[in-house]
């Protein structure tokens, strides 16, 4: 079962609380477990049969100007060029009062100590687009044209965000983003 502060559609799922559901702050959080077949890299005739864990989390921040949810990302992979690595959908970020969001960048705050001058460690957390109160990022640890992927390990580092209301306030906050890819 979903809760009322999480739907779905289709293959995404979007928090839209009614405000009521708001508390004051306060982490929440699902899993679910997807699963789906898709074509096989190795073998476009064929399909393998895909299962993964969802971890959904979402905070009230108390700032009294956005919510964002959900408060952190976590991810696990295979460093391989058969895994794509796809985009991903959140934060939802809603405004409680009128203003704008923006995107200030991208920070790395740790990574494996063999990834270390690998090309692919400035870009493996990287946005993607930006509408409005949605913010579409990639984890790009593999590189099909040079068929290389980023060292296994843990990489740390947050999506790096603004809310401007429009009596001129501004809240800077961050998205931490966890990849840990395995060999």
């Amino acid at each position: 079962m979903i809760p009322s502060w999480l739907t779905r559609s289709g293959n995404t799922l979007t928090f839209q609380p009614p405000a009521t559901l708001l508390p004051t702050d306060g982490p929440y959080g699902l899993e679910f477990q997807l699963e789906a077949n898709v074509p096989d890299v190795k073998d476009p005739s064929s399909t393998q049969h895909l299962v993964r864990k969802l971890t959904v989390r979402h905070a009230v921040v108390p700032t009294g100007l956005y919510a964002m949810t959900p408060a952190s990302e976590t991810v696990t992979a295979t460093a391989s060029l058969d895994a794509h690595p796809a985009g991903t959908i959140i934060p939802q970020l809603v405004a409680q009062v009128p203003g704008t969001f923006s995107r200030r960048g991208t920070r790395t705050d740790s990574y494996p100590a063999a990834a270390a001058g690998n090309p692919l460690l400035a870009n493996w957390l990287a946005f993607y687009a930006f509408n409005g109160g949605v913010s579409e990022h990639v984890l790009n640890y593999c590189d099909p044209f040079t068929r290389a992927c980023l060292p296994a390990g843990t990489y740390n580092g947050a999506l790096l965000m603004r809310f401007t209301a429009n009596d001129g306030r501004t809240a800077d906050f961050e998205f931490p983003v966890s990849l840990t890819l395995t060999p």
